[in-house]
């Protein structure tokens, strides 16, 4: 996904594929929020109005996004080996 944010970091980087500021949003489709305690709920600062660990969408480097992408996240069980909770940018080639 691209929103404006991860549109401006690919625009304003001078190589996209080789920097590590430009990003897109990989989303986890299938993501359900959990159920949590309160004490759980206000562990992590809003981010578009979600306060749980996991938002169920992530930073990618944008060079990764395609096919390193498709590779490690095909199968939807190893999204919690991957994720990072924005504003973090999470490299899928480190694993």
């Amino acid at each position: 996904m691209v929103d404006r944010e991860s549109l401006d970091s690919v625009l304003n980087a001078p190589d996209p594929d080789r920097c590590e500021t430009s990003f897109v949003r990989l989303v986890y489709g299938e993501w359900e929020p959990g159920v949590l305690d309160e004490e759980e709920l206000e562990a992590f600062e809003p981010l578009e109005g979600c306060t749980l660990g996991d938002v169920g969408l992530m930073r990618v480097p944008y060079g990764e996004a395609e096919f390193t992408g498709f590779v490690y996240m095909r199968n939807a069980d190893v999204w919690d080996l991957f994720y990072s909770r924005p504003p973090r940018i999470q490299s899928l080639a480190a694993f």
